[in-house]
């Protein structure tokens, strides 16, 4: 995260103050309040992030965030009374509606469950900023998002799998294909305009 991960966003929904982190295309709800809220009983936050077994993203302070994609399944699950989807469809709206303003289009990253070929992506990117497959995976390996293996081959780290922004699919012979995710895309993106 960089120093300008800051609040960008607050939504009233189901009695509480929801403050999204990040940016309103991306959108990242803190560890702790995301504890709060699902009325979390094992202790620490440290616990309820170590049992939903998902890698958080960390602030350079490494106060533990989770995107609002993969808040959504636990809040799905474990809100109080079974108001989950009526929690999460408040703070969609008003994303939606904070985006559009902005002039935006807004993803839900609750349904967007999308995956795309890396060739795919490449063909978005070209398309959007002009820059070639080549080039498109020498900026992924020097911005540290996959790296280039002895046998040639480049592959995200493991962190961005467990992100949920790339899937490695395995084939025979200990090969495999990776797939990147609609919210890796959109992030890539994000950070391609930012970087170009």
């Amino acid at each position: 995260m960089n120093e300008n991960f800051g609040a960008v966003a607050h939504v009233e929904s189901y009695g509480v103050t929801v403050s999204i982190y990040g940016t309103l295309r991306m959108p990242f709800v803190k560890a702790m309040d995301l504890a709060d809220w699902i009325d979390h009983r094992l202790g620490r936050t440290e616990v309820m992030v170590e049992t939903l077994g998902i890698s958080p993203y960390r602030d350079e302070n490494n106060e533990p965030y989770y995107t609002l994609r993969t808040a959504a399944k636990t809040i799905l699950e474990y809100f109080p009374r079974g108001n989950g989807k009526a929690f999460l469809d408040v703070i969609h709206r008003k994303l939606k509606y904070l985006n559009v303003r902005d002039g935006r289009e807004y993803m839900n990253h609750v349904d967007d469950d999308k995956v795309f070929s890396m060739n795919q992506f490449a063909g978005t990117v070209w398309n959007r900023f002009s820059i070639g497959h080549n080039k498109l995976y020498r900026w992924m390996v020097n911005h540290g998002y996959i790296y280039k293996t002895p046998e040639n081959k480049y592959m995200p780290y493991q962190r961005y799998i467990d992100y949920g922004w790339f899937i490695v699919n395995p084939l025979k012979d200990d090969r495999s294909y990776t797939e990147i995710t609609s919210l890796g895309s959109l992030v890539l993106m994000e950070s391609l305009e930012r970087h170009n």
